[in-house]
């Protein structure tokens, strides 16, 4: 069962209090429209908007953003994501030490869902994904894996403070159910 192995889950890790002012800030961002559509990129072009592929609204999370709110959540974010990637390559010694290049809030409203896919590859070289889920209170929006040949699947329960970290490569086919209720706030990451 690989992703049994690999897909590796870490409970309460942060603090809840933490969080809750975490989507408070995002939910602030969202009104001041600071996020954007999610794009596709592919092995060889970007798509731009595909709403049957994926629909979710991203803001960027970088520590040299002119917003200096936006900023120290980066640095935060950056500090718990980066335990726990080095615990994972810890737990997995064929995994090599890996250091965070990318990190984004994902807002996924009632529809909104991201199709089966693979981290890696495209315009992006990435090597450890990680989701950390904010909330619990929507409905539908599962984070699904499966194997290539479709008879491996895992669903991971959403739980506010999980953080998931698995290989970025092609044998991780993942994606997120459609979103029936509520609002899916999450925090992804990319390590090369």
């Amino acid at each position: 069962m690989l992703f049994d192995n690999y897909v590796e889950i870490q409970d309460n890790k942060i603090d809840p209090e933490i969080i809750s002012k975490l989507i408070k800030f995002l939910n602030f961002a969202h009104n001041k429209k600071w996020y954007r559509e999610g794009e596709i990129f592919t092995n060889k072009a970007k798509l731009g908007l595909v709403k049957e592929i994926r629909n979710v609204e991203v803001l960027g999370l970088t520590n040299m953003h002119e917003t200096l709110t936006l900023s120290h959540w980066a640095n935060i974010l950056t500090y718990f994501l980066s335990v726990s990637i080095h615990q994972y390559c810890r737990n997995h010694k064929d995994v090599p030490e890996a250091s965070i290049n990318d990190i984004q809030a994902l807002r996924y409203e009632k529809g909104g869902h991201y199709k089966l896919h693979v981290d890696d590859g495209g315009n992006a070289y990435r090597r450890i994904s990680q989701i950390l889920y904010l909330n619990n209170d929507y409905e539908g929006g599962n984070l699904i894996f499966e194997s290539n040949d479709g008879k491996e699947k895992k669903v991971v329960e959403a739980k506010a403070g999980r953080i998931i970290t698995w290989p970025s490569n092609f044998l991780f086919r993942h994606g997120i159910e459609p979103i029936t209720k509520g609002v899916r706030h999450s925090i992804v990451s990319w390590a090369v």
